[in-house]
């Protein structure tokens, strides 16, 4: 169920996520989701944040095994 965007983030129309990762496939994946998020021509426009608080958003860690998720914890 998606979640509904807070006024701020509404009115700036930029989401800023911050995902921890600091090496690693994942980083890159990352990069590459950031990037076609902002070429679909929404008004929203994502970007990467340096810290969790300066974050609208933080992904949550997820455990992988292959291409099947074992397990995911939100960070808190």
């Amino acid at each position: 169920m998606p979640k509904p965007l807070v006024k701020s983030i509404k009115e700036k129309r930029e989401l800023t996520v911050y995902h921890g990762l600091k090496s690693g496939n994942w980083v890159h994946i990352f990069k590459a989701a950031l990037q076609a998020f902002n070429q679909l021509g929404l008004r929203m426009k994502m970007t990467q944040a340096s810290s969790k608080e300066s974050a609208n958003e933080v992904l949550a860690k997820v455990v992988v095994c292959g291409a099947r998720e074992i397990r995911s914890q939100p960070e808190n």
